[in-house]
């Protein structure tokens, strides 16, 4: 959820505007649509904090290492909020991942 919005950004474009294309789109999900209102915006009030997003991540990954198989999206978006929770952000809304894809972009 939060690349688009960073991608939006990084070619100029209205972020809120992008957000409302992609909200209107067949892959609606409501709290997708939440999400990325709120990181548009900066809005990382807690409603589910970054920090609890990533321990059951976490967990997904050692349930589903132990069954054999893998999770390579959830093992990218882990990543991701391991960086936000380093940058301060693990009592904030898992929302605030968008720092950490932030943090990429900007990187040399």
């Amino acid at each position: 959820m939060a690349e688009p919005n960073d991608l939006a950004m990084a070619l100029g474009l209205d972020v809120r505007a992008v957000t409302d294309v992609i909200d209107e789109s067949p892959l609606r999900c409501d709290d997708a649509v939440a999400k990325r209102r709120a990181m548009a915006a900066c809005d990382f009030t807690p409603g589910f904090p970054l920090r609890l997003a990533r321990k059951d991540a976490a967990l997904a990954l050692d349930a589903a290492g132990g069954h054999g198989t893998s999770l390579p999206l959830t093992e990218a978006l882990l990543r991701r909020w391991i960086t936000a929770i380093e940058l301060r952000h693990g009592d904030d809304d898992v929302a605030a991942a968008v720092t950490a894809v932030r943090r990429a972009a900007s990187a040399p």
